[in-house]
């Protein structure tokens, strides 16, 4: 019998983990379904992978993504804050 963590999710390796964020690190996976497929008014968003970072922490992955949506330096600072938010310790 297969023993879930109380929030339903499976248990997870370092190997399992190290190999996710290898997955979804590589350009073009698709592993991640972006606002644009759901909100309409991002949808011209141009995702270039600028504003990508993903982190490990022995079994658990995060992974971020933005973009700026405007043309505006507050837009790019807020993309690069998004960004390197997944990466410091809190």
């Amino acid at each position: 019998m297969t023993r879930r963590h109380s929030s339903g999710a499976l248990p997870v390796s370092q190997s399992q983990a190290r190999g996710f964020k290898a997955l979804v690190d590589a350009d073009g996976t698709g592993n991640v379904e972006e606002l644009t497929s759901s909100r309409r008014a991002l949808r011209g968003v141009r995702w270039t992978g600028r504003n990508y970072v993903s982190t490990r922490d022995e079994t658990t992955v995060v992974n971020a993504q933005a973009e700026p949506v405007g043309r505006t330096d507050a837009a790019a600072e807020l993309a690069a804050i998004a960004t390197t938010t997944v990466t410091t310790p809190s």
